[in-house]
């Protein structure tokens, strides 16, 4: 499937979002965002309107990507606003915690996260690093 937005975005922040978003109400768009490499057809954006990719271009063309390949830590002070892991409070006491996931972390950085921290995973995920 062939598509050309009309407007490609790569924000790195909630508030970069926010006004993509204002923009294309402004000016009668439609947005839609991308996983990493692979989106189901519905959502993906159509020909002529603006999409979001929350995975940089160089990543998303490198095949395989490096990251699942290279080792390396998850390091939370280097990471933007979009890709932040943060652990909140424990719902069931040393069982369940609520957690929340930027929506750039890809698969890879979250097995990371999860690894690094030696206590929390996400039950549903089955940590696929990449699908292409």
């Amino acid at each position: 499937m062939n598509n050309v937005p009309k407007f490609t975005f790569l924000p790195t922040t909630v508030r970069g979002v926010q006004r993509i978003v204002q923009y294309a109400i402004a000016n009668n768009y439609r947005v839609r965002c991308a996983g990493y490499r692979h989106s189901w057809s519905p959502i993906f954006s159509a020909k002529n309107e603006i999409f979001i990719s929350f995975v940089n271009l160089t990543t998303v063309n490198t095949l395989p990507d490096p990251t699942s390949l290279i080792p390396g830590e998850y390091d939370p002070t280097t990471v933007p606003e979009l890709k932040s892991i943060e652990l909140k409070e424990e719902v069931v006491p040393g069982k369940k915690r609520l957690c929340r996931v930027g929506a750039a972390v890809t698969n890879e950085e979250f097995r990371r996260w999860a690894i690094a921290g030696k206590a929390w995973s996400l039950p549903a995920d089955v940590i696929l690093v990449e699908v292409c």
